[in-house]
């Protein structure tokens, strides 16, 4: 697909994917993400969306080409990064990364910042509610 002869850029075709995903439109999620995987066949993200939307239709022979696609190519998801800077250092944080030199000291003090947050805000507890006829 062309506009006015320039080639629309993967990010507008992500974007479609993306509010096709949001409104369950596939077919033309399908589309956009097959362009966005012609222009950049390593965005493992549109792998990922494109598997998702076909498992919520019920699809999972169609996911299970997707993923196998996704393999068969090497494509490998991105791990989740985040990063922190305390007293000017940097401190970043992979998806399933413990080698971090005070880990266990951050999952302590996480615990206890979890623990705290239940005790300052509770769950409510399951109501059993029974029926009960008016005259």
């Amino acid at each position: 697909m062309k506009a006015d002869g320039f080639e629309i850029p993967a990010s507008v075709w992500g974007a479609l994917l993306g509010a096709c995903r949001i409104h369950k439109n596939i077919e033309v999620g399908e589309i956009a993400g097959e362009r966005v995987l012609e222009i950049e066949p390593d965005n493992s993200g549109i792998y990922l969306i494109l598997a998702e939307m076909y498992l919520s239709y019920g699809r999972r022979e169609d996911a299970g080409r997707i993923k196998a696609r996704m393999k068969e190519k090497g494509v490998k998801k991105q791990p989740g990064c985040s990063w922190i800077e305390v007293n000017n250092i940097g401190h970043v944080f992979l998806s399933g990364d413990k080698s971090h030199p005070k880990f266990r000291r951050i999952c302590y003090v996480l615990e206890l910042l979890y623990t705290d947050i239940e005790t300052q805000f509770p769950k409510p507890k399951a109501v059993l509610l029974q029926q009960v006829q008016v005259p």
